[in-house]
């Protein structure tokens, strides 16, 4: 699902969230692997030709001595934690004392923020995921049934409906749609085609006319849209539609459908003809979603994909609300007002739905992709068609696209780890940034197209997923990770552009623009405007504008799930500097990392 809180001031701030489900460390509870004691020492030389220099400090290693250090050197620390289970503060690595540095605090801000999420969202209360929580249990109650499915390949089948007719303006259809704001209520309601493309039809569902006009014109706030954005919604899907496929993968055709006791679920191979009265086509429903609109609306849900769909007259939990097709849904107000996210939110959605199909349907329900990689991989999606968009639509920018998520995560990153985060406001949000800034980095780093298209197509899920495709261990990912949201350097890190020749689409190449972290305004420049100099007084502290944020050299914080936290140990002003760090209560999960710009 795609949700935003829409700033009054000027712009839009996105956040993304999906109806996969909150199915991957929800909570997690603070559990110590094994807790040692340091008293050691280790010896390190500063080299010059590696850059950076990274030296790990075991777990019971009490002082690390470093030689041959340039004058004015900044050492940092870093710690992360490669596991799936929370690492309490108090268990955590810090430097206690240290000769030849000059050791610094943090720059982090700990001013409240408090009633910061109210401002922006406004007026909209719903919880950021309780509609992704409702999917959540639905997969749960599911997976059993789907586990279990015997995979079905018919050419007869034994179920035949009968196709639509589509012509734009007449065809009508009934379709279910959510109907309050936790989105947990169906309705069916009736739908008129709008637009048609060579891979979608565009239904706007027909409510009193409040979601269409036949005017060129279009009333300011409203939720009116009319034919010329019916049409672009359909044009620009059809251009992403082969584009998107060639890196994530076909869209499924299968169907789930019980057996005539609806005692077992039968997946039934290229059966969405068969069953489905739109066939193969996605069908894209504009309307108000979660019942949300009003005329000062300032924030809401962009648009959402639920797997409910593909099931067939099964009459349990969501699935009893099934429109039996290809479907993903879209809000009214920002279709009519913010048109060119839209388009971005288009790619997103399919990816999601890509994502069923492949890692769900075409494994018999045996893989799930976990919230927090599903999203992953959908922002990534964003992430590369950006340019796209930005070429062949006038009125997208940079600013429609994934990378207004940057600031938050150099702010946040500390607060969520490779996880999905819902049991705060805050949280979920902090998720979405933390993701994403994670894939776009392990995108630029470990094959660009390539290790997207292997993530989204490999025989694994989650982390299994990403250390398949990157040949690497989350392990070592996260140390070099950490390196890259330390130092401001051109050609790595974030700050890459890798380019390919193996994936194109229609002349498209995919390219993945270089990120300074330091430097965000490049592609973010209303986004700072904005935030620079008009938000009201604390929200400068909801975002950071110069890197990620570090904390000082004797803090210490929560390891989050495959999190890390960041400190600035020092200045050196000496050739040679020793490092003290805490000797007791240190769990040995951990990784503690010094890095040398």
């Amino acid at each position: 699902m795609k949700k935003i809180s829409k700033f009054t001031l000027a712009g839009i701030f996105s956040i993304l969230l999906f109806l996969s489900g909150c199915d991957f460390l929800d909570s997690v509870a603070s559990l110590s692997y094994n807790i040692v004691s340091a008293s050691g020492s280790k010896e390190e030389s500063y080299s010059s030709s590696s850059s950076p220099n990274i030296i790990e400090v075991p777990a019971r290693t009490a002082t690390v001595k470093i030689s041959n250090l340039p004058y004015g050197k900044t050492l940092w620390l870093s710690k992360t934690n490669p596991t799936k289970t929370l690492i309490s503060s108090k268990y955590t690595r810090y430097v206690n004392s240290g000769s030849g540095i000059s050791l610094k605090t943090g720059n982090v801000s700990e001013s409240s923020t408090t009633n910061i999420f109210n401002w922006l969202s406004g007026n909209h209360t719903a919880s950021p995921c309780v509609s992704a929580s409702l999917n959540r249990k639905f997969n749960e109650n599911m997976r059993s049934a789907l586990s279990s499915a015997r995979t079905v390949s018919i050419t007869e089948p034994s179920k035949t409906v009968t196709q639509i007719t589509p012509k734009v303006g007449y065809t009508k259809k009934m379709i279910y749609v959510d109907t309050n704001s936790s989105m947990s209520t169906y309705a069916q309601k009736n739908a008129i085609l709008r637009a048609v493309g060579t891979y979608c039809y565009v239904w706007v569902i027909d409510d009193n006319g409040k979601y269409w006009t036949d005017s060129s014109s279009l009333s300011e706030n409203g939720q009116q849209i009319n034919s010329a954005i019916a049409k672009s919604i359909a044009d620009n899907f059809d251009k992403l539609y082969p584009m998107v496929q060639k890196v994530f993968g076909d869209e499924s055709d299968d169907m789930i459908v019980p057996d005539a006791d609806k005692l077992k679920l039968n997946v039934v191979k290229n059966a969405v003809n068969a069953y489905s009265d739109t066939g193969s086509m996605v069908n894209i429903v504009v309307y108000d979603i979660a019942n949300d609109y009003s005329e000062d609306q300032t924030g809401g849900t962009v648009g959402y994909f639920y797997a409910k769909d593909y099931y067939y007259n099964y009459n349990y939990s969501a699935a009893a609300f099934s429109n039996a097709g290809k479907y993903f849904y879209i809000d009214a107000y920002f279709t009519a007002n913010s048109t060119a996210m839209v388009y971005s939110t288009l790619a997103h959605e399919f990816q999601h739905m890509i994502d069923f199909g492949v890692k769900t349907l075409d494994t018999n329900g045996k893989l799930s992709s976990g919230a927090w990689y599903n999203e992953m991989k959908s922002m990534l999606c964003e992430d590369i068609m950006n340019e796209y968009l930005v070429d062949n639509n006038d009125d997208f920018t940079t600013e429609d696209g994934p990378f207004d998520r940057l600031p938050m995560f150099c702010r946040h990153y500390y607060d969520t780890g490779l996880e999905w985060r819902d049991n705060d406001d805050y949280n979920v949000y902090y998720s979405y940034a933390n993701n994403y800034a994670f894939g776009a980095w392990a995108a630029r780093n470990y094959g660009g197209i390539s290790f997207i298209s292997n993530i989204a197509k490999n025989g694994s899920v989650d982390i299994a997923s990403i250390e398949a495709a990157s040949g690497s261990s989350i392990t070592e990912m996260l140390k070099n990770y950490t390196a890259a949201c330390l130092l401001d350097s051109s050609d790595y890190g974030f700050n890459k552009a890798p380019s390919q020749t193996s994936f194109v689409s229609n002349g498209y190449y995919y390219p993945m623009l270089a990120v300074d972290l330091w430097d965000l305004r490049e592609i973010l420049p209303e986004f700072y405007q904005i935030h620079n100099q008009k938000v009201p007084k604390g929200i400068s502290t909801y975002y950071s504008v110069v890197g990620p944020v570090y904390f000082g050299y004797n803090s210490q914080q929560d390891l989050r799930p495959y999190g890390f936290t960041l400190s600035k140990i020092g200045v050196a002003n000496s050739s040679v500097v020793t490092l003290n760090f805490n000797t007791t209560d240190i769990d040995d999960a951990q990784k503690t990392y010094i890095i040398i710009e």
